[in-house]
């Protein structure tokens, strides 16, 4: 019966945040840290709620029973790795990558709507804290948590629960438009897979966060270059 609530529970939590998310995307909010702390608080909520529900949801996954789907070489793994954190190390090294040519003007920075970014040192700090606790929320909920709730409830296995999985990935990415949806199924579809190779989530939510972490240098250069513009207030910085 579990698995059915948390299957079921799943998608309209995908859908609701989906939802949230492009509602948000056209608020102005002056004052995001009050947003990035309830984002940490209900990532934390629902993890915790999963753990009550049925702790074996935390354990590794059996995939002799729910399937690897298409085996892939252990070298294109190795190709995927470098695809997720070579964005980091790019970002560190040239400053221009990534950063908007005019940063006053811009609508949009990493898929992120500006709106969403920190605009001081303080919500700096929460933003980099939600950045950490959604990127493990999101491996749980939609790899380690749907996969086996999947997999118990309408029994769907392998590349089946890996397309199924993108998806519900890709919806929860509403708010970054129709490019950022894309680019979460294909992201989707990659940390799956190496979930189902690896048979383990750790390496997906470390990639996951190789790949989310040029958005705090953006945000932090942003945040700098603005101060020098002069487009932040002194309260804001």
């Amino acid at each position: 019966m579990s698995d059915w609530i948390i299957a079921i529970g799943i998608v309209i939590l995908i859908v609701f945040i989906s939802l949230k998310g492009n509602i948000n995307r056209k608020k102005l909010l002056n004052k995001n840290e009050g947003f990035y702390k309830k984002n940490i608080a209900s990532d934390i909520f629902i993890i915790l709620l999963v753990f009550i529900l049925s702790h074996n949801y935390f354990q590794q996954l059996d995939f002799q029973k729910i399937g690897k789907g298409f085996i892939i070489d252990v070298d294109i793994i190795s190709v995927i790795v470098s695809i997720f954190v070579a964005p980091f190390f790019l970002t560190l090294l040239f400053k221009n990558y990534l950063y908007p040519k005019d940063i006053a003007s811009a609508k949009v920075i990493f898929g992120y709507p500006v709106n969403y970014l920190p605009n001081s040192n303080k919500e700096f700090l929460w933003f980099s804290i939600s950045i950490i606790t959604g990127v493990i929320f999101e491996e749980l909920l939609c790899r380690q948590f749907l996969f086996l709730s999947f997999y118990n409830a309408f029994h769907l296995k392998g590349d089946a629960l890996l397309i199924v999985s993108s998806l519900l990935f890709a919806i929860g990415h509403l708010y970054q438009g129709w490019k950022g949806i894309l680019s979460s199924f294909f992201m989707g579809l990659a940390l799956g897979k190496i979930f189902q190779m690896q048979e383990s989530i750790w390496l997906p939510i470390v990639l996951h966060l190789f790949f989310n972490f040029p958005i705090l240098v953006l945000a932090y250069r942003r945040i700098t270059d603005l101060k020098k513009l002069g487009e932040l207030s002194r309260e804001e910085v």
